[in-house]
């Protein structure tokens, strides 16, 4: 198993501490998706694709899990107008459904991050502006 994945507050926190910068987001982030949990179940099932492992996805991956994992939380994302994996109707969904959603649209593909860091890190710092200074408690 992967070890524990920080909370978002961590991540705010963590970010706002390092000044943001973009070298600092970027090792955050790739060591997220290192070490995040909630990829766990998707891994194993990648290392043995048995019916077992696809059935402990499906027990998370249903609307109530979703709900959980999603919620009405405060949340920003940047998309890509010409994102073909995660297209624009989906993101103005997440908006719809998440009334504490702000979505921003950039013209880009899926990798907008490497086109568009400027607008993503400032839109991320203002959304992380709005959190508290301090870290979640464990």
């Amino acid at each position: 198993m992967c070890s524990t994945m920080e909370t978002r507050e961590d991540f705010a926190w963590r970010w706002r501490v390092q000044g943001g910068s973009r070298q600092s987001f970027r090792k955050t982030a790739t060591l997220m998706r290192k070490v995040s949990d909630a990829w766990a179940l998707v891994r194993c099932y990648w290392s043995e694709p048995s019916l077992e492992n696809r059935e402990a996805i499906r027990k998370v991956l249903n609307p109530n899990g979703i709900r959980r994992e999603y919620g009405n939380r405060h949340c920003t994302q940047s998309a890509g107008k010409q994102d073909l994996y995660f297209i624009p109707p989906g993101a103005e969904a997440f908006r719809r459904d998440n009334p504490n959603a702000t979505v921003q649209f950039l013209d880009s593909g899926h990798f907008a991050l490497e086109t568009h860091v400027e607008e993503i890190a400032l839109a991320m710092r203002e959304f992380l502006a709005k959190l508290p200074l301090k870290p979640a408690s464990r």
